[in-house]
């Protein structure tokens, strides 16, 4: 395990899915996530009318978690449309939004 030592926290990817792509199948868009990132767990739902998918997963920073929150997209959108996503710290079982990496990051 590359993370021995490190405490690892946990992370959720809150994902808008709208329609299947041609040849696909809704159960390939959990599917899709799993192949990405191993997931502590996977949950959709109808929010105000809209499928939101919530995969949850363990990461030991944020950096970890934009980079595995990427992969999960890109994953399901080979499957589905996905119009809107989001990723959250868990804190405390709540969802924290985790802002995305400034542009300039790393720039010197």
């Amino acid at each position: 395990n590359g993370n021995q030592g490190c405490p690892v926290r946990s992370y959720r990817s809150i994902m808008a899915v709208g329609a299947v792509r041609a040849g696909h199948d809704p159960r390939e868009v959990e599917a899709a996530a799993r192949s990405a990132v191993r997931l502590e767990s996977w949950d959709i739902a109808v929010v105000s009318g809209q499928p939101c998918a919530t995969a949850r997963f363990a990461a030991a920073d944020d950096d970890e978690a934009r980079a595995s929150h990427a992969a999960i997209l890109t994953g399901v959108r080979r499957v589905a449309e996905v119009p809107g996503a989001v990723l959250a710290a868990v804190v405390h079982g709540r969802s924290r939004p985790i802002a995305s990496a400034p542009a300039d990051a790393g720039r010197k």
